[in-house]
């Protein structure tokens, strides 16, 4: 089980963020999208707080909308500030 649906169990989890969005991608996509996250080892704390944000959202967003694919990356939390 991938680390973001276990994030669905968290009793701290509002239903929204990238926890949710991530369901709207393609297969492809959702495994391209939770490498970027992963890649940047962020503890995992800081990991369910970024999923379940505004900007967690619309890095999903930015995924299922091949036009702002390019754009992702910007609503990634810097691993320079954990």
């Amino acid at each position: 089980m991938n680390i973001f649906d276990t994030f669905k169990e968290d009793s701290r989890w509002i239903g929204f963020g990238y926890i949710a969005g991530r369901d709207n991608l393609s297969p492809e996509n959702r495994a391209a999208a939770d490498g970027m996250v992963l890649a940047l080892g962020l503890p995992e704390v800081v990991l369910f707080e970024w999923a379940n944000s505004r900007e967690g959202r619309w890095y999903a967003d930015a995924w299922e909308d091949g036009d702002s694919r390019g754009f992702a990356a910007d609503y990634l939390p810097n691993p320079a500030n954990y």
